[in-house]
């Protein structure tokens, strides 16, 4: 049913406790994982080098994120474990991979804290679960 599940990961805590989830999934369906996670750029008003460094340290802390992820997944034994870094605006950047991808299950955490952008952009799991090419489970 699930042979392949993507997990988009910010490095919370919900997240985290996302992964409890996801290995019992992977395992029971033998299915291979996808986590990933989207480097946002930050502002563009930042002027060199500023705004070289905060992309690189972006980049840098998405890269630990996922590869902190993987190998908790690791460590509650799924095997089949890959991971992706992506760029550009997160619900997007997400999407797109997932066509690309094609799981059959998206999992994301959803957060209580609602910040004023939230508010105005709308909440990243909100658009996944409106957007997503396949089941999503939503973990808070």
């Amino acid at each position: 049913m699930f042979e392949r599940i993507a997990f988009a990961t910010d490095g919370s805590a919900v997240c985290e406790r996302a992964l409890a989830y996801i290995a019992s999934l992977a395992q029971c369906y033998t299915a291979h994982v996808l986590v990933l996670n989207v480097a946002a750029a930050p502002p563009v008003a930042m002027s060199e080098p500023y705004f070289h460094y905060a992309l690189q340290s972006v980049r840098q802390n998405a890269a630990a994120c996922v590869d902190g992820a993987r190998e908790h997944l690791r460590a509650l034994g799924v095997t089949e474990v890959e991971m992706t870094v992506l760029e550009g605006h997160t619900v997007e950047a997400i999407l797109e991979h997932l066509e690309q991808w094609r799981p059959t299950l998206l999992v994301i955490g959803a957060h209580n804290e609602v910040s004023w952008r939230d508010r105005i952009l709308g909440r990243v799991s909100l658009a996944l679960t409106q957007r997503a090419p396949c089941p999503v489970l939503v973990i808070k």
